[in-house]
């Protein structure tokens, strides 16, 4: 047998971190970037106007899987405030609310029909006295409904000089998770199925 020499042992470690990303259920929708005034004027009978190009709109659990997300169920909802301070939308049969379509978006500006990104359905909407509501299906990725609300458009229905009553119109643009899991059984990444607590809106 070999003796043991009594010197000294080296014993060395190592020590790595694991940092990873945890999503709560039923997160809060984030609406950012949305200019309170816009920065140009509609003038009558010309071009729709772009409402803003510059808003995100963002929740945690309609984004996962990470990479894509999947908006299946949530809504968005686009027309006049109703100013009363309660945060909601009136019709108006003076607006029109559709969509730029020298881009990657379709038209949306008849009664109903299909919301379209870049040749992909990605839900479905109905347009109804200066109201544009659309719920989205499990192509809209966390892109193709940026895309779309950055490409949204507004103009007015009155034509004739000197029959348009009013010289300022404000707009709400409502999203809605649609959570429609009431008790607990969530199924991560299907869209409107986030877990307890129901539905969150940003507006």
């Amino acid at each position: 047998n070999e003796g043991d020499s009594g010197g000294a042992r080296n014993t060395t470690y190592t020590n790595q971190g694991n940092k990873f990303t945890v999503v709560g259920l039923n997160d809060p929708i984030s609406l950012s970037g949305l200019d309170s005034i816009h920065t140009s004027t509609y003038i009558q009978s010309r071009d729709p106007l772009v409402i803003d190009a510059n808003v995100v709109v963002s929740d945690p659990d309609l984004e996962y899987p990470p990479t894509s997300g999947n908006w299946s169920g949530a809504s968005l909802e686009v027309g006049r405030d109703d100013a009363g301070g309660s945060e909601s939308i009136v019709g108006n049969t003076n607006d029109l609310i559709s969509a730029s379509t020298a881009g990657s978006v379709g038209s949306l500006s008849s009664a109903s029909g299909s919301a379209v990104v870049n040749g992909v359905t990605i839900g479905s909407y109905i347009n109804l006295d200066g109201v544009l509501k659309i719920v989205f299906n499990g192509n809209a990725t966390t892109s193709a409904v940026n895309t779309l609300i950055n490409n949204l458009t507004y103009s007015t229905t009155v034509t004739a000089p000197g029959s348009l009553q009013e010289d300022e119109v404000t707009l709400r643009l409502i999203v809605s998770d649609q959570n429609n899991n009431g008790s607990g059984s969530e199924v991560v990444g299907t869209g409107s199925d986030q877990g307890p607590g129901g539905a969150t809106i940003a507006s």
